[in-house]
């Protein structure tokens, strides 16, 4: 697996979206395509099919008719059914050891700057 094959980023983005419900935040759009590392239709697509597949929730993924993809986080989190995806399934682990400490660091930072700015620090 490599690091920007679709589970590995479906991966990156369900880890962000965690930690941030975790830490009371809303995930910041942003931050949440830095952490998955890839391009913007890309992290349109793994996120479409996140929240198709009822993973995440609030997130919206528009087709235009130019070929480009506009995504939206309105109140967006993981589900219940996206943590237990994380957390279980053989694919998310082979990602996290993929993904390895320095990932775990930079959710941390991400995450930890929305808690400051929202006065939850």
């Amino acid at each position: 697996m490599n690091r920007d094959d679709m589970p590995a980023v479906a991966y990156r983005i369900l880890r962000y979206m965690d930690a941030c419900q975790k830490r009371g935040v809303g995930p910041d759009k942003g931050q949440a395509r830095e952490a998955a590392g890839v391009a913007e239709p890309y992290f349109a697509a793994v996120l479409k099919s996140l929240s198709e597949s009822g993973r995440v929730s609030g997130v919206s993924v528009e087709d235009y008719i130019d070929g480009t993809s506009g995504v939206v986080f309105r109140g967006a989190r993981i589900t219940m059914d996206g943590a237990e995806y994380l957390c279980e399934n053989g694919t998310m682990a082979k990602a996290r050891a993929l993904m390895g400490v320095g990932f775990e660091a930079a959710v941390s930072t991400f995450v930890a700057a929305l808690a400051k700015a929202a006065g939850l620090a």
